[in-house]
């Protein structure tokens, strides 16, 4: 009744399978899904899963008839689930149910459920979840509590950037943030002191060259900034330059010898003798 292999030249070509552009997966031919008892299930992941959990996948298998608890506890097991449920069971309920797990069930709940509130909700609880949000929900106060509950620059539309929501970003993320990320005109030599106090600021140099900007300069930013920056710069960005210009500033406070004495073995490959005594 269908026959499909990719690996051979020996099938109907109705049998073939679509390949999906923006979901970047082949979708399986609607000549074997007319076969199955689920009209949802579009790929052969989808397929295989269902057979793995040892579902009945066939029609003509008269598989016995499912509940709304049913697909409630598909869903607590796998939040992807979601979308094979069918639309008398996908009550608005059940897909808060997958949005509680993850807000990767975003795209799988039915849009008369997704509001701008829930969007809301979603990037508040969790600001990477703004990678799903729908284009007419993402507005610039969205993309800022997004910044501020924590997420990667990369995913904010480039349309709602500004220093303020690339600094919010760069000081709640949870990983090393990556300047790469950052267009030209928004590099400026606040953006880059921030940059660096706030993590190892690995694409400092490469990024001042590639801007025009002087890193030094911006180096003795953050050292103007507090005694209690030496740590990033210190830890970071150790050279004798810094350390002559931090000396200047902070030589007469208790807590210099502390820097110091943490630093010491830089200090020692250096050179700086002089300091340590």
């Amino acid at each position: 009744m269908f026959y499909y292999n990719d690996k051979t030249d020996d099938f109907d070509s109705k049998n073939s399978c679509e390949y999906d552009d923006e979901r970047e997966e082949e979708i399986i031919s609607i000549e074997l899904r007319k076969h199955l008892e689920n009209p949802l299930i579009e790929t052969f992941e989808e397929l295989k899963h269902e057979l793995e959990n040892g579902e009945l996948v066939l029609k003509q298998n008269n598989p016995p008839a499912k509940t709304y608890e049913y697909w409630q506890n598909r869903v607590l097991a796998n939040y992807r689930d979601l979308k094979l449920v069918p639309s008398q069971y996908k009550t608005q309920k059940l897909c808060e149910l997958a949005l509680n797990i993850t807000f990767h069930a975003l795209p799988y709940v039915d849009q008369e459920f997704v509001t701008r509130e829930l969007c809301e909700k979603l990037v508040i609880k969790d600001g990477f979840a703004i990678q799903k949000i729908p284009d007419e929900f993402i507005t610039k106060e969205l993309c800022l509590k997004a910044a501020e509950s924590g997420t990667l620059i990369s995913l904010i539309p480039n349309e709602f950037y500004s220093e303020e929501l690339i600094l919010t970003t760069f000081r709640n993320g949870k990983h090393e943030p990556n300047i790469n990320d950052v267009p030209s005109e928004f590099i400026t030599e606040t953006l880059l002191e921030e940059y660096a106090k706030l993590g190892k600021g690995l694409w400092l140099d490469k990024v001042c060259k590639e801007n025009g900007k002087d890193k030094l300069s911006v180096l003795k930013r953050v050292v103007d900034s507090g005694i209690e920056n030496l740590d990033a710069i210190f830890g970071n960005h150790f050279s004798k330059e810094i350390v002559d210009y931090a000396f200047s500033l902070y030589k007469n406070q208790a807590n210099w010898n502390n820097y110091v004495q943490k630093y010491k073995v830089k200090f020692e490959r250096l050179g700086l003798n002089e300091y340590l005594f």
